[in-house]
């Protein structure tokens, strides 16, 4: 569910009544697809995630991104970023400002594409980009390799099932 706007419409606009937005688009990056194309727990977790930074106006547009995964023997019938954008439609999201990249297959290929089919012929700057909490460390790094100083990047962590039950595992194993 994407919780309250944080502050009042009002607060948000620039003198011409438009949002202000922070920043230029939200990047999804892909978290595996099926073979018969749905999406996993930790893909829709980090949908909602950016259908809630949606809500609160942070982008007017979100980027997914991801064909599918290296590590796959089969290439599933939907893309992960076209898998994503259709539970982002089922979300409450408009289709207008839904953007799909679907040529990359890891972490590198998700910021390199986005880079070039969108932020670079857009002269788009400012990036918030949505990954899973266990994933923040290597998707910094990999920004800051890719993107250079002349973006504007934040990693906004969906929270996944996956480091709940983790951390429970750990928690009953006195780790």
């Amino acid at each position: 569910q994407p919780c309250a706007l944080p502050v009042s419409r009002l607060e948000l606009s620039n003198s011409q009544g438009m949002p202000a937005y922070r920043a230029d688009a939200i990047v999804v990056l892909g978290r595996g697809v099926d073979a018969d194309g749905t999406l996993p727990r930790l893909a829709q977790q980090r949908v909602e995630r950016a259908a809630e930074l949606f809500a609160w106006e942070t982008a007017p547009r979100i980027i997914f991104s991801g064909r599918c995964s290296l590590m796959t023997d089969t290439i599933p019938a939907v893309t992960e970023a076209r898998a994503m954008a259709e539970y982002a439609v089922t979300l409450g999201l408009p289709r207008t400002a839904l953007l799909v990249e679907e040529e990359s297959r890891d972490t590198i290929g998700n910021a390199y594409f986005v880079m070039r089919r969108f932020l670079e012929p857009n002269e788009w700057h400012s990036i918030r980009v949505v990954t899973s909490a266990f994933h923040i460390q290597r998707t910094a790094w990999v920004c800051q390799k890719v993107f250079g100083l002349g973006y504007d990047v934040s990693i906004s962590p969906a929270p996944s099932e996956l480091e709940h039950s983790t951390s429970a595992v750990r928690a009953r194993s006195g780790d």
